[in-house]
């Protein structure tokens, strides 16, 4: 059995990489930076996160269905393939978001914080719409969201663009000048792209 599983305390640990056949995990040191309890497919529920945290990984916890308050300080969140039907607030701080697989997933919250550079929602089946997209996002991936009816406007400075097997789009947006990648194979519904040669 692991420390965690032991409840020890351990109280100058940054790291913790959670052994995958955990159920329940006890409650976390406040001097945590990193939690990866990535693939615990028995685990349900997380604990209170600390302050301190700056990286989620929570990915392939296949009977997750909500996360915690997320701390102020969290960058890097990945929560992929996990039964979440939504997401609290996520912090004013946070840059990369991955919740990729997430097919009960309806919405991503409506105030996406202007710091993030990354959002990949591929395979979120059940999405509709996307929110208004932060001001220095750099990639979009939204592939494979077949209820996706339309992208919103795209940020200036967006580098790439993928949405590939979004099947309900008619349109895409107007694509910013600085874009360098874009891939939308199998959009079926598209009809023209607007100032593709301008790109």
């Amino acid at each position: 059995m692991c420390l965690i599983c032991k409840k020890k305390s351990l109280k100058n640990l940054t790291e913790l990489y959670i052994c995958k056949n955990v159920k329940k995990i006890p409650q976390l040191p406040q001097t945590l930076i990193k939690l990866d309890c990535s693939d615990c497919i028995n685990l349900d529920f997380l604990p209170e996160l600390p302050q301190s945290l700056k990286t989620l990984d929570c990915h392939g916890c296949k009977k997750l269905q909500s996360l915690p308050p997320l701390p102020n300080k969290l960058i890097t969140l990945w929560c992929g393939e996990c039964p979440l039907r939504s997401l609290p607030p996520l912090p004013p701080t946070l840059e990369y978001l991955n919740c990729c697989g997430c097919t009960q997933l309806q919405s991503l919250p409506e105030n996406l914080p202007q710091t993030l550079e990354t959002i990949i929602c591929d395979g979120c089946i059940q999405l509709h719409s996307l929110p208004d997209l932060p001001l220095y996002l750099d990639r979009l991936a939204c592939n494979n969201c077949i209820h996706l009816i339309k992208i919103p406007k795209l940020p200036l400075y967006l580098r790439i663009l993928s949405c590939s097997g979004c099947s309900a789009i008619i349109c895409l947006p107007k694509l910013p000048q600085y874009l360098k990648r874009l891939s939308y194979i199998g959009c079926t519904s598209i009809i023209y792209t607007p100032n593709i040669h301008r790109v």
